[in-house]
């Protein structure tokens, strides 16, 4: 049976040995140290990934912000919360313009025909929010008061004690397009409601006015003509 007997290392082996043993370790110690740094690494990239992803899903929830529009011209108009620029020369800024348009005008004559022979009142250009408003405490208030801030009706008839009670819209083609349809038939919902009684035209049939306003305000003709 064989013996194997180890040669006994020299003092200049053994510490060569030993040295070789640290080298090793610490190369171990050194690369075990750049793994850690690398996958910290990647873990800080990964999070920024995540946030950056949760970011983005909540920026797609949020309902888009949208100019406000002025649906009586159809046009957009400013935030009418901005401030006043410094620079802006408010004295050039703007000009004046028509109240009416000549259609306007001439069916306010015929409405001013009738409510001067029977003693009533006609307004122009009257805001919505001057004839209606939203019910108090209700969930929704806000929204039910900004879908009428920016509207207004053409013609308001009120009795002698200036009391509202007849609407009259003048219609154009503009009002065929269906947005301006939908506008249509909310206001005359929300005026129904209210209590006051609409009435459209394109052209006024000053008979047929005549006999509803009587009708509406309860004019005693016999009292009228005397």
């Amino acid at each position: 049976m064989l013996k194997i007997f180890s040669i006994p290392l020299s003092r200049k082996q053994k510490r060569k040995q030993g040295i070789n043993l640290v080298f090793r370790k610490k190369r171990r110690s050194k690369i075990e140290s750049t793994k850690i740094i690398i996958l910290l690494g990647f873990l800080v990239v990964g999070l920024i990934f995540i946030l950056v992803i949760i970011g983005a899903i909540i920026l797609s929830k949020r309902p888009p912000q949208r100019p406000i529009k002025n649906i009586e011209t159809n046009t957009e108009i400013q935030d009418i919360t901005e401030q006043t620029k410094p620079e802006l020369e408010i004295e050039k800024a703007y000009k004046s313009k028509w109240l009416f348009t000549y259609n306007e005008k001439a069916e306010f004559k015929k409405i001013k025909e009738i409510t001067d022979k029977y003693g009533l009142y006609v307004f122009a250009k009257v805001r919505l929010l001057d004839l209606i408003e939203p019910i108090r405490n209700n969930p929704k208030y806000k929204t039910y008061f900004y879908k009428i801030q920016a509207k207004h009706v053409d013609f308001v008839i009120c009795s002698p004690s200036l009391v509202a009670k007849i609407i009259i819209e003048i219609d154009d083609n503009s009002h065929k397009q269906a947005a301006r349809q939908e506008r249509d038939q909310f206001v005359n919902t929300a005026l129904k409601a209210a209590g006051y009684k609409t009435l459209r035209y394109y052209s006024i049939d000053v008979p047929q006015l005549e006999k509803i306003i009587i009708k509406t305000f309860n004019i005693d003709l016999a009292t009228t003509k005397q």
